[in-house]
């Protein structure tokens, strides 16, 4: 175990020793872009951004109900639920391509369903 951390460790010095010392080096980045043996080196930054989703008992993924709303507990977690969704035309329901509509009505009842403060 020891000799392999010695050889881990001698072969990441080799390596970061390395350099290029010819001073005649045309650096491939395009003709007469640099002009003497600089060292170029590449930083490149990445942001990740990510959040995490803890299933619950609590069904969402019902035709007939929407969840939406926020919830803090005792803890100061916050709990919120959003609901996406699609309208799609009916099949058998047909209209002239002359037809206008003046309004719509998109109608959501109540099921007394609720968790938390509902004021």
């Amino acid at each position: 175990m020891r000799l392999k951390f010695w050889l881990l460790l001698l072969s990441a010095l080799w390596l970061i020793s390395c350099e290029y010392e010819q001073t005649d080096y045309r650096y491939n980045l395009g003709a007469d872009f640099i002009s003497d043996p600089t060292r170029v080196v590449m930083i490149d930054t990445l942001t990740v951004h990510t959040y995490t989703t803890a299933t619950d008992s609590v069904i969402t993924s019902r035709e007939d109900r929407l969840l939406a709303g926020r919830f803090e507990n005792k803890l100061g977690v916050v709990t919120t639920a959003e609901s996406y969704f699609r309208l799609d035309p009916c099949e058998i329901f047909e209209l002239s391509e002359t037809a206008v509509f003046d309004s719509a009505c998109f109608i959501l009842y109540p099921d007394d369903y609720e968790f938390g403060d509902t004021t």
